[in-house]
């Protein structure tokens, strides 16, 4: 009897037709990379905490930073159980667990927002570690030494949470684009683009406010709460809103037209553990893609020197290095 050996190679040669591997190889190269910077950083003797002390900072302040960091902790958790749940109800993975696991896959990218010259301060009366940055083939940041990466407030598990903003935006979207009309694509994307901005303002916004990082500098271009350290820059508003919307515009064409999610298209060969996997790492490859744009050439706009300051900027927000005496 002849062996059903044309099934077979149908199924591999539509499998590598298909956008989902080649996005889920790139993932698998950022994943690679990745490894290989946590482990010269670990085996070199990197990892240790960076500073101590309160700053001058206020009771109030300090509180309500750990509490914060309470909060990330609480969300994070209960967003990956809802996550979770969604997985087993339907039996694949969701856009949004694809993206919540990317925003673990993609961390080794978080210091390279200090590449050249300073963008954010992050508060240094949170729990913190010494940045990897270094360790990162080609990067040059100021006093590496005195960099860090807190993991609970500003970098870290609040990447995760990326995976709420997408939620939101397309539920936000939903209520402003009824999907059972049918919109033209122009007049959606606008509506994606401004959604996804309000979204972006508003969580941003109440991050900052927590403290746990700040703008240290002024801003190319106009700017919510413009020259003092919880400052806003609308650019930046503008650019995060064009990194969700990426997700959730190609999200809402997909369900509109009943497809997959267009980085999914493939999978559908796979089973078991491979459909999963394969789809995290397409989602990680153009998460990281997106976050390595974003700050390698959008975030360059926002760098300054010490000099360069915000005034009113607190102790525990400056970046460098900062003497208590």
């Amino acid at each position: 009897m002849a062996l059903p050996t044309s099934g077979v190679i149908h199924h591999h040669t539509s499998l590598w037709r298909q956008p989902n591997i080649y996005w889920a190889l790139l993932g698998l190269l950022y994943v690679g990379f990745s490894m290989v910077v946590y482990g010269r950083w670990i085996i070199d003797g990197g990892v240790h905490s960076v500073g101590s002390g309160d700053y001058g900072t206020s009771a109030t302040r300090r509180l309500l930073l750990w509490v914060w960091q309470g909060v990330v902790v609480a969300l994070t958790a209960a967003l990956a159980v809802y996550l979770v749940r969604r997985y087993r109800a339907a039996r694949q993975i969701t856009l949004s667990g694809a993206m919540f696991a990317s925003g673990l896959l993609s961390l080794w990218v978080t210091p390279l927002y200090q590449y050249d010259g300073y963008v954010f301060g992050l508060s240094r009366v949170t729990v913190n570690v010494s940045s990897w940055g270094p360790w990162i083939p080609g990067w040059h940041g100021d006093n590496p030494e005195s960099q860090f990466i807190t993991p609970l407030s500003a970098d870290g598990l609040p990447y995760t949470l990326m995976a709420s903003w997408i939620l939101v935006s397309r539920w936000l979207l939903d209520r402003v684009c009824s999907p059972r009309k049918n919109w033209r694509r122009t007049t959606l994307l606008v509506a994606t683009l401004a959604v996804c901005m309000a979204a972006s303002c508003l969580f941003e916004q109440l991050w900052i406010l927590t403290g746990s990082y700040a703008y240290v500098s002024a801003s190319p271009g106009p700017a919510l709460f413009a020259g003092h350290w919880y400052q806003l820059p609308l650019l930046e508003v503008f650019l995060l809103g064009m990194w969700t919307a990426t997700f959730v515009f190609m999200d809402r064409l997909a369900r509109d037209r009943g497809t997959p999610f267009p980085l999914f298209r493939g999978s559908e060969h796979l089973s078991g553990w491979q459909q999963p996997v394969a789809r995290i790492l397409a989602v990680n490859a153009l998460f990281t893609t997106l976050t390595l744009l974003w700050t390698l050439v959008a975030l360059p706009a926002f760098s300054a020197s010490p000099s360069q300051l915000n005034p009113d900027l607190p102790l525990h927000l400056t970046p460098g290095d900062v003497s208590l005496d």
